[in-house]
């Protein structure tokens, strides 16, 4: 039986021998696991390894959603450690996926939705100094039967759709 600290190696080795091979899909779902059993309080090297893989990644610019996945793991792993700046370029890059997935759909399909719209949210959750120009994607239009113009909000480099805020003194319909 192998240790558990023997299997992270084999799995690590094993996704960056997919990325290798340029095959995403196969080292998402590799890391996805690793990042969903990383323990609470591990080792800081055992992230550091994670992270270079996952890192690695990034640069390949999908846009799977298995790939956003592990970016989202990733951002709730460092940032339930304490490692911010990781988790905030983890979050950064589960956005660029999105945004990458959504360029390439002429009408947004509801998975790319859901999916930024959380991607927002838990960059909000780890960067308050963005949480307020978040907000207003996330919270979205609030009156009903209008269609909103959509914007893009500059965020790290990345294009974000947003959708102007209603006067706040208007009365809010349902």
């Amino acid at each position: 039986m192998m240790s558990e600290t023997g299997q992270f190696t084999v799995d690590l080795w094993s996704a960056e021998d997919e990325l290798r091979r340029d095959r995403l899909n196969e080292a998402a779902r590799l890391l996805d696991g690793l990042w969903e059993a990383v323990p609470e309080g591990a080792a800081l090297e055992r992230l550091a390894q994670l992270r270079v893989v996952t890192e690695e990644l990034g640069k390949r610019r999908s846009a799977l959603p298995e790939v956003a996945s592990v970016f989202h793991r990733a951002t709730r792993c460092c940032a339930w450690e304490g490692h911010y700046r990781p988790a905030h370029w983890m979050g950064i890059r589960e956005l660029a996926v999105w945004r990458t997935r959504a360029a390439g759909e002429s009408v947004l399909r509801q998975r790319t939705f859901t999916g930024y719209r959380d991607a927002l949210h838990c960059l909000a959750r780890v960067d308050p100094a963005a949480a307020a120009e978040v907000r207003a994607v996330v919270d979205g239009p609030r009156t009903a039967g209008t269609v909103p113009v959509v914007t893009v909000l500059p965020l790290a480099g990345f294009g974000l759709p947003a959708w102007p805020r209603p006067d706040p003194r208007a009365p809010l319909t349902a």
